[in-house]
């Protein structure tokens, strides 16, 4: 049997706690601490609802955050 590479892309919604002043300031304070140029990502695991683990090559990394809202 032959093996074969798929290639496919991976999007979720992420949300991460950071304390700031103003929605404007926790802006910009996350995107420099987490941006795509910072972040080294080599495998990522996935768990299915029947309890198998695929673990996959990352090859490219993107984040983009798009709001903040006060708590």
């Amino acid at each position: 049997m032959k093996k074969y590479s798929v290639m496919g892309t991976v999007s979720l919604p992420v949300e991460l706690k950071i304390s700031a002043e103003s929605e404007e300031q926790a802006m910009f304070k996350v995107e420099g601490l987490i941006n795509s140029y910072n972040i080294i990502m080599n495998e990522l695991s996935l768990l299915t609802t029947m309890g198998n683990v695929h673990n996959l090559k990352a090859h490219d990394f993107e984040v983009t955050w798009e709001s903040s809202e006060e708590e």
